[in-house]
């Protein structure tokens, strides 16, 4: 009876952080999500790699890139990569838009399971975000095979892998080039310990405009996206910054 009692607990708690992921973090809630983690990690065994999933996916929250690896790590040599440790990494990274490093997640988790119709589906899906033509066809092949119904999928894009690989091709960028000046600018909010929300992207006149959704007043606002323009200056120029844009908007 013993081990239903953690289990309910790391539900609670995980329903908790992903219900601040979309409406804002609640400071006095995620002390008391970080005090329950400790602990269940102090009661040891399998409660401990729970405990470090909880840890990191709050140290996600507030946008600790390092505590969050941190965590997870431990998690890791605690109990193996497990589909569900490797799952809640990759929202995590997702979330602090470490956008190439979760790739490597989402791919780890489509070779444990290519016939998973989850994974295969999330891998089309940040793929895509992350502008890899070249790496969202090749699940899409994949999930045709299985007759994976991808309508529902597809719409939710809204720049197609046509326009992408046009935008590239012009600019003369490549998804790489764009996944780290995202990267850039998202270590810019996780700095600034502001939380997006999401984002928006769309097009305008053949240039990508990456939209934050920042839960901040507006002064706050205005402050991420100057320290972004400015992070974007201090650093050699990429073709990217003909591909994308940025700019930030009160959530």
């Amino acid at each position: 009876m013993l081990s239903a009692i953690p289990n309910k607990k790391e539900t609670e708690l995980i329903n908790s952080i992903n219900q601040m992921v979309r409406s804002g973090i609640d400071r006095q809630r995620l002390e008391e999500i970080r005090f329950s983690a400790k602990k269940m990690q102090d009661m040891g065994g399998s409660y401990y790699s729970a405990a470090k999933r909880i840890l990191g996916m709050a140290a996600a929250l507030i946008g600790d890139v390092n505590e969050c690896e941190v965590q997870f790590n431990a998690a890791f040599r605690h109990s193996g990569r497990t589909v569900d440790l490797l799952k809640a990494y990759s929202v995590s990274l997702w979330n602090l838009r470490q956008i190439r490093r979760n790739l490597e997640i989402v791919d780890e988790l489509f070779e444990l399971s290519p016939d998973n119709p989850e994974f295969v589906k999330t891998a089309i899906h940040h793929h895509w975000a992350a502008f890899d033509v070249e790496g969202t066809k090749r699940y899409i092949i994949h999930a045709e095979k299985l007759k994976l119904p991808l309508e529902s999928l597809m719409t939710t894009f809204p720049i197609s892998l046509e326009l992408i690989s046009k935008i590239l091709e012009d600019t003369g960028s490549t998804w790489e080039q764009v996944c780290e000046r995202v990267e850039l600018t998202s270590n810019v909010l996780n700095r600034l310990g502001l939380h997006s929300t999401g984002i928006d992207s769309t097009l305008v006149d053949g240039i990508v405009l990456h939209d934050y959704k920042i839960v901040a007043n507006v002064d706050s606002v205005i402050q991420a996206e100057d320290e972004m323009n400015d992070a974007i200056a201090n650093m050699p120029f990429s073709p990217a910054d003909k591909a994308i844009y940025f700019s930030c908007s009160a959530a």
